[in-house]
């Protein structure tokens, strides 16, 4: 909660508030005289003040989580530009031989300029000295401003590179977060679900998490889903029970169907005079690319199906 939330939040329960509070002190007072009232009055609580309770504790969390990124962010650059820092060292010696180069460059110049000034008369000594004034101001000027172009430059690809390398890590993360959530449900190929799936997250910058949203008919959000949870709601699926081992799917309890995202089914699996498939069939090739998988994947998912369902038959007569 923002500072003027919990003034407000402490005014609600009574509470005097100092000129001086900030938001951790706000935020003790508050917790204090909530655990005040949660001691004399736990006969009287109902669901809407735990509701209450617990969206407060929500936001307290995602307030501490803001805070942690931004101060890690601010160690983490603070620890870079420590790194690029050149030494002591260095420094020195590149002051030495600029002033070196310098004072050498003002002794040429200033004997270039006497022998101009002897064959001139005093109007012109007067223009030349006015000309290397304004040279000399010029000139300085467009270093400064190549230096702030050079160093906006440089800073803009540095965060270009840095927000790249940022994604690519999170994508890297939420595949083995979805690997091992399809493991620990029993899926026969974990990295076969992950390619199936982790285009289904998104990423929430406040939580720093990935997560599904799902929509209602309307197209408004109607929840959401951690990473694990989605897992098993796909897992859990009657369209994708081939991509289960067989005990599990039958002893599958509790899920709510209505509220799946349906998946495609895998279609029909065609084979030619042989047995063989034919990894270049179009009607294959286009199933693939909609369920998101390779075809040699695809053609693999399709046989586990069918060698599955072939088994399911022989027991059952």
């Amino acid at each position: 909660m923002t500072l003027e939330q919990l003034i407000a939040k402490a005014k609600e329960l009574g509470i005097t508030v100092p000129e001086d509070a900030d938001e951790d002190s706000l935020n003790t007072l508050i917790q204090d005289k909530m655990k005040e009232l949660e001691k004399n009055s736990d006969d009287d609580k109902d669901d809407e003040y735990w509701k209450t309770e617990a969206k407060s504790a929500f936001d307290a969390r995602d307030d501490e989580k803001k805070k942690r990124r931004k101060l890690e962010k601010q160690l983490n650059d603070m620890k870079k530009k420590v790194e690029d820092a050149p030494s002591k060292g260095q420094l020195d010696d590149l002051e030495d031989k600029l002033k070196t180069l310098s004072e050498f460059r003002e002794k040429v110049e200033k004997e270039q300029e006497d022998k101009e000034l002897k064959t001139k008369t005093e109007i012109e000594r007067a223009e030349i000295k006015h000309n290397k004034a304004v040279e000399e101001l010029t000139k300085g000027f467009g270093t400064e401003m190549d230096k702030f172009k050079t160093l906006m430059g440089d800073t803009e690809e540095k965060m270009t590179a840095k927000d790249d390398q940022i994604k690519s890590l999170r994508k890297d993360r939420l595949e083995v977060e979805v690997r091992e959530a399809a493991a620990k449900n029993k899926a026969i190929s974990p990295k076969q679900v992950a390619l199936m799936v982790k285009n289904d997250f998104t990423y929430n910058e406040d939580l720093d998490e990935f997560e599904y949203v799902t929509f209602d008919k309307k197209g408004k959000v109607e929840g959401d889903m951690t990473v694990d949870e989605r897992v098993k709601s796909f897992l859990e699926a009657e369209e994708n029970e081939n991509l289960v081992e067989a005990d599990v799917n039958k002893n599958s309890l509790g899920t709510d169907k209505s509220k799946q995202t349906p998946n495609p089914k895998p279609g029909t699996l065609k084979k030619s005079a042989d047995g063989k498939c034919d990894p270049k069939d179009k009607d294959l090739l286009e199933e693939a690319e909609e369920n998101g998988l390779e075809v040699g994947d695809y053609i693999e998912t399709l046989q586990m199906r069918d060698a599955k369902l072939g088994k399911t038959k022989q027991n059952e007569s």
